[in-house]
């Protein structure tokens, strides 16, 4: 398996752990212990999740997407809808974001709100990772070469993830010991 494949695999790990640590989070909101729920962290996962993919791990699909369909047009209309989804569930980040910002800053949002759009959120991002772990990444294996790797390679760099990768921006270091300390039965090591 290519670093570029494994670190995508990384990636959609990591993504799940957060996704788990977002869903705690909302099932506090549910159960009327809002003043339990850590804002400052939740604003932190819906940042990592608009910078980290957005910037590398998406890009970097969508060519590898694009790459398999020009290898095996049959595939094309099942990539075309998951490489549209990247679309759709940065839209859906970014009002996420926009909702959890007007908590914090003391606007009023309905609790019912908070709690269906997060588990819209959750439950369209695991769809998403999981439709690209089942059915789209064994397509790398099967159709790419090392060549076509190596051309990825010159078209976009492998980016260090700012919240898992050593070294840790400070930026994440709260959400990385939330997300490591207070929900990961594996610690440290599950991630790297």
């Amino acid at each position: 398996m290519h670093a570029i494949e494994k670190q995508l695999y990384r990636d959609h790990y990591h993504l799940q752990r957060l996704l788990e640590h977002l869903d705690q989070e909302v099932r506090n909101y549910e159960c009327g212990m809002a003043s339990s729920v850590e804002l400052p962290l939740i604003l932190d996962t819906l940042d990592y999740i608009r910078f980290y993919p957005e910037r590398w791990h998406h890009p970097m699909e969508d060519k590898i997407f694009d790459r398999i369909m020009a290898k095996h047009p049959p595939e094309a209309e099942f990539v075309n809808q998951v490489q549209l989804e990247h679309q759709q569930l940065a839209q859906l980040t970014r009002y996420m974001t926009q909702l959890f910002d007007a908590v914090a800053n003391d606007c009023i949002v309905p609790v019912s709100e908070l709690v269906r759009t997060t588990r819209e959120f959750i439950q369209r991002q695991r769809s998403h990772i999981d439709r690209e772990n089942e059915l789209v990444y064994p397509l790398m294996e099967k159709y790419l070469t090392e060549a076509d790797w190596e051309e990825l390679e010159a078209e976009i760099a492998v980016e260090q993830d700012p919240l898992f990768d050593a070294p840790l921006k400070a930026d994440y270091q709260n959400l990385f010991m939330r997300v490591v300390d207070g929900n990961s039965k594996g610690g440290a090591q599950a991630f790297q």
